[in-house]
């Protein structure tokens, strides 16, 4: 009678094989391991995902570990060997291993449950809780904007700016939401247009911007920041064609800081209002129409002269302007401010421009929304 799989000796190189496996599993879990872990949280509520998050994963490896070395046990020392003509002694049912099996799971999911739960509310908005800074931030598309509800200090970029970036400011900068460190920080996420969401991996965290009508239900994310420094965020919904650079930063830093901040902020001079144009200047209609489109791409209009644009948004929810470039595609006037339909702007072209043909567009949807401007 061939010698039962129990009975057989392990050859010596399956045992060399074995151990040298060792080394290299350990290795291979190592660098998993590495790639796996999110960035060091630098907000309270970080601290608490993150938290979890370690408790979570140690509970996955050590599940995927104790399964792989029963496999691997199982394949090498119950193998079929070639003088093998008989099944084993087969065992068929066990109330024991399958209460085992069953509580187990149980006991688990229940704790996870548990401390998930603790996590959630350390990290859930708690509107009883005051806050030291409240900030309404508009996610749109594709941009970001944040005012201060208690300081009255609004914080915005162009949606393109003059050298053609999409949310960013003359020095190429995203819009930088400015907090002191160690303070709860509230944000109202308000969206006009489609659904964006506001994430700074950093945080370990995101919340969704959704469109609502009655602001009062708008998302709330609560932050308490632990470390000065600078961090970059974005939008992490898709959220249409230039999603991807609709980025953003916060900067936080200390409480002597941020007042300066808030201070020069405060005492910022109001910008410049446009030129008046003179009397009698030639004035452009034009309009915009559900959806992201002009209701015209055919415009004329007087050479070295001044004159004004009559913009209507008619687009319900959407942000639209009236740009101009030139044929080199040089950025030579950019309507503002760019208005969110139904609503109307004048804007003053008042240099005028050289005769020549230029092409007209939304600096917001400047792939949809476009046509032709004879200056002659």
């Amino acid at each position: 009678m061939p010698p039962r799989p129990d009975q057989r000796r392990s050859s010596p190189w399956r045992r060399r094989a074995a151990v040298l496996a060792v080394p290299v599993i350990a290795a291979l879990v190592a660098g998993a391991c590495s790639s796996l872990y999110p960035p060091d949280p630098v907000t309270e509520q970080g601290r608490a995902i993150d938290e979890l998050y370690n408790i979570v994963f140690l509970f996955a490896a050590a599940i995927f570990l104790a399964i792989e070395a029963a496999i691997l046990y199982i394949v090498l020392r119950y193998r079929r060997g070639a003088r093998d003509d008989l099944l084993p002694e087969q065992t068929h049912g066990h109330t024991g291993a399958e209460i085992l099996w069953t509580l187990i799971p149980f006991v688990i999911v229940a704790f996870l449950f548990f401390v998930s739960w603790q996590a959630l509310g350390r990290v859930v908005a708690d509107p009883a809780q005051p806050a030291g800074v409240r900030v309404k931030v508009t996610g749109f598309q594709w941009c970001w904007k944040f005012e201060y509800l208690d300081e009255g200090v609004k914080i915005e970029v162009p949606a393109r700016n003059s050298k053609g970036e999409n949310c960013r400011d003359e020095n190429g900068g995203p819009p930088t939401l400015v907090v002191p460190v160690g303070e709860l920080i509230r944000l109202q996420l308000h969206s006009p247009d489609v659904i964006h969401a506001f994430y700074v991996p950093q945080f370990l965290s995101k919340l969704d911007v959704v469109p609502q009508v009655d602001e009062s239900r708008d998302n709330v994310f609560d932050f308490t920041p632990t470390a000065v420094g600078e961090y970059r965020g974005q939008c992490a919904e898709f959220c249409g064609l230039f999603h991807a650079e609709m980025q953003l930063a916060v900067s936080v830093r200390s409480q002597a800081d941020y007042e300066a901040w808030l201070t020069e902020q405060k005492n910022k001079p109001s910008p410049t209002p446009p030129a008046t144009p003179p009397p009698g200047a030639t004035a452009i209609k034009i309009g915009a129409d559900p959806v992201q489109k002009y209701d015209q791409t055919s415009l004329q209009a007087p050479a070295n002269t001044p004159f004004v644009i009559e913009f209507n948004n008619r687009d319900p929810g959407q942000s639209h302007n009236v740009a101009i470039q030139d044929a080199g595609g040089t950025l030579v006037f950019n309507g503002q401010p760019i208005v969110t339909g139904p609503a109307e702007a004048t804007y003053n072209v008042a240099d005028g421009l050289a005769a020549a043909t230029y092409r007209f567009f939304c600096i917001v949807h400047p792939t949809t929304m476009f046509g032709t401007l004879e200056v002659k």
